[in-house]
């Protein structure tokens, strides 16, 4: 595609892709934008675009670009994802503006945060832009003390938490606050989801992505001679904003606005926006959501889309070759091509494929992190390589097996709901003493899938009776 042309900046003003530049020059990521040699290695002056939500700024070098939209820091894009992200458009298309640099990982590969999109690219440089995770599995995996049935991160889920949260801190102010004991009886909260916003720059959070406006109307129950006359109430607007933070999902309070306050003759008034006005004030800075991931995989990013739902990303672990490589490094790469084909040359072209792929992407991490503590777990990882280095991509008994289970474990995932991290810890038991138990047996592929398939079904049947189904 090339350059995109804007309004040239003023020299000597100060803007946030200068300021990026001057951060990371003489560094390892400096290197990767600018590239070898001496000379200038801007291709292009520094342009912008003021727009109703903020400006957005951009500048071209030898191998990349760095660029600032209303959602970010300035961020620096640079090699295959660059290539990738300048094919889609760059910010002009679906994909919007970076929300993080490129980041490097262990094994060599990639990614990059959008706006809209998160993009991976594998050791070999290969872009392809990830899948977030469906709601469903994210609330199967979030179940906790805290949130029984999960999280659901639909904006309708969101915004019954949002509603739960805000309660529960009105109750607790009028527990702690003496004004609102002197003067309130009960206060009832509606919490109705108005819009999205823009996100923020906070120290390359690549998480921090649009912010939530809710609108909050309260009801209160007044004591004394101005409850004889009537109710209280009082609307509020609050700005939420949601950030990634290790492994851990975290929302927090950017702003709030006390937008009316209403008594019989404004006889409560002020003791009621003082009451507000502590029990938010006191929210600052604290986490209002709380959701940890389960160790085994690497969550990348949370995107909050134009509509208001939650996409969790999360890097695409092969687990296979995880496993192989605890046994043979040199057998993994010889593997991983194996099941790279089965992958794209059957699995993908199957109605199932994407969410079997997802699946595994959650599931598989989860089966490894546990097999690793395991007694013998080096001896399961050797039994897992023996079966996995025989894979035929093309066997017709693998592409049987797989169409006959694939559909059934989706299907349990679907069904499981707020139950499916019982289920899911219940397979995991079974599989690893499956996998014990055949330590010293020479599986197939095919074979393991085979006698998987009633452990499945016997879970499948009590989720099933556990509902009502």
């Amino acid at each position: 595609m090339g350059q995109i042309i804007g309004d040239p900046a003023d020299p000597e003003d100060s803007d946030p892709v200068e300021l990026r530049a001057m951060e990371i020059w003489g560094t390892t990521l400096w290197s990767d934008l600018a590239g070898s040699g001496y000379g200038n290695p801007a291709t292009s002056p520094i342009y912008y675009w003021q727009m109703e939500s903020g400006y957005q700024w951009w500048q071209y070098y030898n191998n990349g670009m760095i660029a600032a939209g209303v959602n970010s820091c300035a961020c620096v894009i640079y090699g295959p994802i660059y290539e990738y992200y300048d094919g889609q458009g760059q910010f002009q298309g679906p994909l919007g503006f970076p929300t993080s640099d490129v980041k490097q990982m262990s094994d060599g590969s990639q990614y990059a945060v959008f706006d809209n999109a998160v993009l991976w690219a594998d050791a070999q440089g290969n872009v392809t832009p990830l899948h977030a995770l469906s709601p469903g599995l994210i609330q199967s995996l979030s179940v906790s003390p805290q949130y029984p049935s999960g999280v659901n991160p639909t904006i309708g889920g969101i915004t019954q938490i949002a509603q739960q949260k805000v309660q529960a801190i009105a109750n607790n102010a009028l527990q702690t606050n003496q004004q609102l004991k002197d003067n309130v009886s009960s206060i009832t909260t509606t919490v109705t989801f108005d819009s999205v916003g823009v996100g923020s720059c906070a120290n390359m959070n690549p998480a921090v992505s649009r912010a939530y406006t809710f609108n909050i109307h309260f009801e209160f129950g007044l004591t004394g001679c101005g409850g004889m006359l009537g109710s209280g109430n009082a609307d509020t607007t609050v700005v939420l904003q949601m950030a990634l933070s290790g492994q851990s999902v975290q929302a927090f309070m950017r702003t709030y606005n006390i937008d009316d306050v209403g008594s019989p003759f404004g006889a409560g008034n002020d003791q009621i926006t003082a009451g507000l006005t502590q029990a938010f004030s006191s929210e600052y800075g604290q986490d209002l959501l709380g959701v940890t991931v389960p160790t085994g995989f690497s969550v990348l990013a949370v995107i909050v889309d134009n509509s208001g739902n939650a996409n969790i990303y999360i890097a695409p672990i092969c687990s296979a070759s995880t496993a192989l490589a605890r046994v043979d490094p040199a057998l993994a790469g010889d593997s991983l091509t194996k099941l790279r084909r089965l992958r794209d040359g059957f699995i993908l072209r199957e109605a199932y494929g994407q969410d079997l792929i997802r699946l595994i992407d959650v599931v598989g991490p989860i089966f490894i992190a546990r097999m690793r503590l395991e007694p013998k777990s080096l001896e399961l990882s050797t039994a897992m390589a023996s079966m996995l280095t025989g894979v035929d991509p093309d066997s017709s008994d693998v592409h049987r097996e797989l169409n006959a289970i694939a559909p059934r474990l989706i299907h349990l995932q679907q069904v499981a709901g707020g139950r499916a991290t019982p289920a899911l810890d219940r397979i995991l038991v079974r599989a690893i003493e499956f996998v014990r138990a055949n330590t010293r047996t020479s599986l197939s592929f095919a074979h393991a899938l085979r006698e998987f398939r009633p452990l499945l079904e016997a879970e499948i049947a009590a989720v099933e009776s556990a509902s009502g189904r």
